[in-house]
C-alpha cells in the first residue's frame, strides 16, 4: 500500500490486502509508524547550522481534548447516535482484536462512551492505557478551558421553521379532501412541500368524488424522504391504508425516526398498533406522545391543527418520543 486513495477516481490498479490504511497489523504481520525510531522512518541528518530531526511539541500528541469537547457538549439524543453509529460500524470489522484497539482508543475521549460502545461487541472493556509501552505510544494530554460547548451540538438551536420542509400525505380512494385542501394549504403558504402518496400513480378518488393526482407511491419513496406525515381521515382510506403493510410501515418508520406526524378522525388507525387513540372526546386534539397529533375534522377546518402540526415539523425531530425502540421499522 503507497496511500490512502483506493477508491480515488480513475484508479485502475487491483491492490491486494485487506487494509487501506496505515499503521496496520494485517498488511506485513508488523507495525509501520513514523516516530524517528530505529523501526520508523527517519530524516537523513543532513549537516546544516544545525542537525535536521524530527521533533514536535508535545501539544502535538494531544489527539483527544477536542473528541472529549465534542462528545460532552452533545445532548443525550446526539450521544445515543454517535454510540449507534459506533457499534454499526465496528460490529463489521472481523477481527476482535481490532474492535479491541478502538474501543480503547475511544477510551481516551470519555470512558463511558467507550464502555457503552464495548458493550455488545464480543470484547473486553476498554482500557485507555492497553497501548503502553508499544512502539509509538505517547501520552500527552491538555487541559479544555471549556467543558462543554452548547454551539456543538445541533438540537435546542432556536428559529426552527416549515419552509422546504417536505411531508408526505397519506392517500387512498374514499380519502376526505376537506382535511387534505385546508392543512395543505397552509403547509404550502408556510413554504413546505407537501406530495401525496398513494398505493398507485395516477388519481385518487376521494369521498366526495373528486380525482387527486398521485405524486408518489409506497414502492418508490419511503418515509427517509420525508420530514413528516399527514394522515386524513375517510373511512374507505384509512382501511385501505391499514390493510397495506407498505402504508404501515411508511408510517411506522417515520415514527421510529421521530418525525412529526398529524392523523385526523378515521387516519389514526395507523397508530393503533402504537397505542395510540383519540379518546372519547372526538372534539379534542390529542398528542399522545411527542410530534404525534390526532385530531378531529372539525378542529381541522379552525385551523388550529395546522398550526400545531407546523409548530412540531419547525422541531425537525422528537427525540423524547415513547417505545421508540419497540417499533419493527
Amino acid at each position: 500500500m503507497h496511500n490512502f486513495q483506493r477508491d480515488g477516481m480513475h484508479r485502475q490498479t487491483i491492490n491486494k490486502g485487506r487494509v487501506a490504511y496505515e499503521p496496520n497489523t494485517l498488511g506485513s504481520g508488523t507495525e509501520f509508524r513514523v516516530d524517528g525510531a530505529a523501526q520508523g522512518f527517519q530524516s537523513y541528518p543532513e549537516a546544516m547550522e544545525s542537525p535536521k530531526i524530527r521533533r514536535r511539541s508535545p501539544s502535538f500528541d494531544d489527539h483527544f481534548s477536542q473528541a472529549t469537547l465534542f462528545w460532552n457538549s452533545q445532548s443525550t439524543a446526539e450521544k445515543d447516535h454517535i454510540v449507534a453509529a459506533f457499534r454499526f460500524e465496528l460490529s463489521k470489522v472481523d477481527v476482535p482484536d481490532i474492535r479491541q484497539r478502538m474501543v480503547d482508543n475511544l477510551a481516551h475521549v470519555d470512558r463511558k462512551l467507550a464502555t457503552r460502545v464495548a458493550a455488545p461487541l464480543g470484547i473486553k472493556a476498554p482500557d485507555p492505557k492497553a497501548a503502553v509501552g508499544r512502539l509509538g505510544f505517547r501520552d500527552y494530554r491538555i487541559t479544555n478551558k471549556v467543558d462543554e460547548d452548547p454551539a456543538l451540538r445541533m438540537t435546542g438551536r432556536p428559529g426552527g421553521s416549515v419552509k422546504t420542509r417536505k411531508v408526505a400525505i397519506l392517500v387512498a380512494d374514499g380519502v376526505e379532501p376537506a382535511t387534505i385542501k385546508r392543512i395543505q394549504q397552509d403547509l404550502l403558504d408556510a413554504g413546505a412541500v407537501c406530495k401525496l402518496v398513494a398505493p398507485h400513480l395516477g388519481t385518487v378518488s376521494t369521498a366526495s368524488g373528486r380525482q387527486l393526482a398521485v405524486d408518489h407511491t409506497f414502492a418508490n419513496m419511503p418515509s427517509v424522504m420525508f420530514d413528516a406525515v399527514l394522515i386524513p381521515g375517510g373511512a374507505d382510506s384509512a382501511a385501505a391504508l391499514c390493510g397495506l403493510g407498505d402504508a404501515v410501515h411508511f408510517v411506522l418508520e417515520a415514527y421510529k425516526h421521530c418525525k412529526s406526524i398529524c392523523a385526523v378522525n378515521e387516519g389514526g388507525q395507523l397508530l393503533r398498533t402504537l397505542g395510540f387513540s383519540q379518546g372519547n372526546n372526538p372534539d379534542m386534539v390529542t398528542v399522545p406522545t411527542a410530534g404525534v397529533i390526532l385530531a378531529d375534522a372539525r378542529k381541522v377546518l379552525e385551523g388550529s391543527v395546522s398550526q400545531d402540526f407546523m409548530a412540531a415539523i419547525a422541531l425537525h425531530r422528537h427525540w423524547g418520543r415513547l417505545n421508540v425502540e419497540a417499533i419493527p421499522a
